[in-house]
């Protein structure tokens, strides 16, 4: 599966998007979190966080739909 093309952008050479193990999901987030750990600005790391959360739950959105495509061509 291919990132979707928007206008003007050419994702051919993007990479192919492949399914996730779920441990490994669930033992990304609180790696994620600790990576910060270090930044003491409380506000900064926060965001830090948050940014990274977010950037899994994409990871997780793309996985369900390409799970979803599956289940109904099968």
């Amino acid at each position: 599966m291919r990132l979707p093309k928007a206008q003007g952008v050419d994702n051919s050479s993007y990479p192919v998007v492949v399914s996730v193990p779920r441990p490994a999901l669930e033992a990304s987030v609180p790696s994620l979190v600790e990576l910060f750990d270090g930044v003491e600005d409380t506000k900064v790391r926060n965001e830090w966080q948050k940014a990274a959360i977010a950037a899994l739950c994409l990871i997780l959105v793309v996985d369900a739909r390409q799970r979803d495509r599956a289940s109904i061509a099968a």
